[in-house]
């Protein structure tokens, strides 16, 4: 809860009996991640995606009406200063990474200086001194560069609530249920942890890391475009009319409102239907009276449903008071609180600044809200008293009218905008994406491999309903098969054989235009085995355990693959490049196929490697059946805990209930 939240009246605090009302069973210490380092809070690939924009038009949202980069000027932006720009800018400094101050030598060129900004590798060598003496290990030393001190799961949603995806698509809400009852728990886990990663946005040291890294890619564009301007002084020419540290203010801008809205739109779709279904719930446990006699009845109240109306409000109150992206201190063109504008100072004082400014946001947002709220409930009260076992269920009718008065969206939730990944494939310049697939399994008959296959296909087609603007881009979403018999006789099941095979392939001039040459899926007999045991009737599995085929790497590296002899500290050889893989990632992994388009081609492939193989492993590894189904919240990995806990039984019955279900028995 943030902090002055309002205080809402609470059956616990009211009844002697409070210790019997329900509460959700929550989840324990072993149910949370391990943390990992998480990517710097600016995410990487924001800086290639913005340098396209520039080009295109196509910002966050809409199109931008500022001057566009022309592309006889690009080219300076990866060449050295020294090259080509006039004094001073060709007697630039390198950029500074350290206490040490700039770096020797001439300026690298401008695409160097700011994807250093970006990475913020000056704070990371300033902690890096402040660490020299301190004897700490390696693993130490990266948890405390790490920006994020959570697990996977939070990283993978984080990156996708930033570049405005879904944090579970339709396709994959519906299929596991989450609308039902019996899944409200988890449900809500997924809701609060989209709550979760504004909440992390918005604390003053990773607020403070978001603001100085967007200032100093604002710095280095600002010089790049004086150095532009001075090359055209000095021709002779007209100074240019476009700007390209104008264009990053207007698309980080852009960015900001579009992620914040497609949260919020996601949000409130979801929430609405989760409120109508408990309030009906909770209404018709009250419309059971009963007559005893003649001057008494007797009502009936769902404590439970009451529970998970206060949980649902609750939430509902967060995403007005959190859901909004803070900028304090981003150098805009529209201007900067002046108490954040000393940009070179030191970042400590500025996220102090900060902290009280964001202090004083939620004792005003609260206050607001905990006042419209009292207000409510007095003129109530005014009118006439319920009885007291009513109060608790009156209050929450109380909240949801003020609710829906201060939030119009909570009736009517906006509509989602076109995912950045499906408005780059709609263009008219994409014929076609998609994977290659090998068969690895080879027992079927012809006709058993050719319904297969089309189990397979149905499945990864189901993810584009719900997907805004899918209808211009399904038709071009192609697998291309492989029969592993016919490439090198890749024995059965061998997901390294066909990762060569693959790599081979990717280099070869004939490899189809559009196909990803990073990763390649698989059908092995594991695999296989998930769209005919125990779902012959249905033709696709249900909740969390559904189809699911396997991802490949194609750079995977045996060599950073950790080893559990390694030599003694004195005699270890230097690390390979990129560093060590986590232990156990061999360089695959299993993923539903329902997460094939919506986030392992859109998220590794079409948008950059915004997600990483190792993540998604890392996630996939607490199902039962090691399956990546997006990010997991703590309630889905107590419930996969306590399945695997049990031998595999309960992993059994949920497969049994699924086919059960779906023949209507």
């Amino acid at each position: 809860m943030p902090p002055n939240a309002p205080n809402i009246p609470n059956a616990r605090d009211r009844y002697s009996n409070a210790h019997l009302f329900p509460e959700f069973r929550g989840v324990g210490p072993q149910d949370a991640e391990e943390p990992v380092a998480g990517r710097p809070p600016f995410e990487i690939p924001t800086v290639h995606h913005f340098l396209n924009a520039a080009k295109t038009g196509n910002f966050p949202g809409k199109k931008t009406e500022l001057p566009l980069w022309p592309a006889e000027e690009m080219q300076y932006f990866s060449k050295k200063y020294s090259e080509w720009a006039p004094r001073p800018y060709s007697e630039l400094p390198g950029p500074a990474v350290g206490p040490l101050g700039a770096m020797g030598g001439e300026s690298p060129p401008p695409i160097f200086r700011v994807t250093l900004a970006m990475t913020s590798m000056e704070d990371m060598f300033s902690k890096l001194f402040q660490f020299a003496g301190q004897n700490l290990s390696p693993e130490e030393v990266g948890r405390r560069l790490s920006s994020a001190d959570k697990g996977p799961s939070f990283n993978i949603m984080k990156s996708k609530i930033w570049f405005g995806i879904a944090p579970v698509s339709d396709a994959l809400w519906k299929s596991r249920g989450l609308d039902d009852e019996a899944n409200i728990e988890e449900a809500l886990a997924i809701l609060r942890s989209v709550v979760d990663v504004f909440d992390y946005w918005r604390q003053p040291e990773v607020q403070g890391k978001l603001r100085d890294v967007f200032n100093k890619v604002f710095l280095e564009l600002d010089v790049f475009k004086d150095a532009i301007h001075a090359l055209r002084a000095e021709r002779g020419e007209a100074v240019p009319d476009w700007s390209i540290s104008r264009l990053w203010q207007e698309y980080v801008h852009l960015h900001n409102i579009f992620m914040e809205q497609q949260a919020r739109s996601w949000i409130f779709q979801h929430l609405k239907i989760l409120h109508m279904t408990w309030l009906t719930r909770l209404h018709g446990a009250l419309g059971t009276l009963r007559e005893v006699n003649g001057t008494q009845a007797s009502i009936k109240i769902d404590h439970w449903a009451m529970m998970v109306m206060e949980k649902i409000l609750d939430i509902y109150r967060d995403v007005e008071l959190m859901l909004r992206f803070r900028a304090d201190g981003f150098v805009m063109a529209f201007g900067i609180d002046p108490r954040l504008a000393s940009i070179d100072g030191p970042s400590e004082e500025r996220n102090r600044i900060y902290s009280q400014i964001e202090q004083q946001r939620m004792t005003y947002l609260n206050t607001s809200l905990n006042d419209v709220l009292n207000q409510h409930i007095a003129a109530r009260h005014a009118q006439g008293a319920y009885p007291e076992f009513l109060e608790q269920f009156i209050v929450i009718s109380d909240r949801t009218v003020v609710y829906k008065t201060l939030q119009p969206h909570i009736e009517n939730p906006p509509a989602s905008s076109t995912e950045p990944w499906v408005r780059d494939l709609s263009e008219d310049s994409i014929e076609m994406f998609g994977f290659v697939i090998y068969r690895l399994s080879y027992t079927e008959t012809d006709e058993q491999w050719d319904a297969i296959r089309t189990k397979i296909e149905n499945g990864l087609d189901t993810v584009w309903d719900g997907i805004v603007g899918s209808d211009k881009i399904k038709h071009k979403a192609v697998l291309q098969w492989i029969d592993g018999r016919d490439a090198d006789n890749i024995p059965e099941g061998n997901l390294d054989a066909a990762r060569q095979h693959f790599q081979a392939s990717a280099k070869s001039s004939s490899f189809a235009k559009g196909l990803s040459t990073t990763v390649c899926l698989a059908a092995t007999p594991v695999s296989v085995s998930s769209y005919t045991e125990d779902q012959a009737q249905s033709g696709k599995g249900t909740g969390d355990f559904q189809g699911f085929l396997h991802a490949i790497e194609a750079s995977f590296d045996p060599a950073r693959v950790p080893s559990s002899s390694a030599p003694a500290s004195t005699s270890r050889p230097a690390p390979p490049k990129g560093g060590l893989y986590k232990p156990g990632y061999d360089g695959t992994f299993k993923i539903s196929d329902r997460l094939v388009w919506s986030e392992l081609y859109a998220l590794n492939v079409q948008m950059g490697q915004v997600l990483g193989f190792e993540d998604m492993w890392a996630v996939s590894a607490w199902h039962p059946w090691a399956v990546y189904m997006g990010p997991s919240t703590g309630v889905l990995r107590r419930n996969w805990r306590e399945m695997k806990g049990m031998g595999g039984h309960m992993v059994k019955l949920a497969k049994e209930t699924s086919e059960k279900e779906s023949r209507g028995s």
